[in-house]
């Protein structure tokens, strides 16, 4: 889901930052304990992405 996100965000910002925040809610729930990091990276990646002007 986050790789999918990452071409989007040249062509539509909010589509990517929805898709990237999804892609960290499911990496979240996908590894207990070594996905918390990647997790919240591709949360900042997707918060990033709706709030870019």
């Amino acid at each position: 889901m986050g790789f999918f996100a990452s071409f989007y965000v040249n062509r539509d910002v909010e589509v990517a930052g929805v898709g990237f925040v999804i892609a960290a809610i499911l990496v979240l729930i996908g590894t207990p304990h070594l996905g918390i990091f990647g997790a919240i990276l591709i949360l900042i990646a997707g918060m990033s992405a709706l709030f870019r002007k």
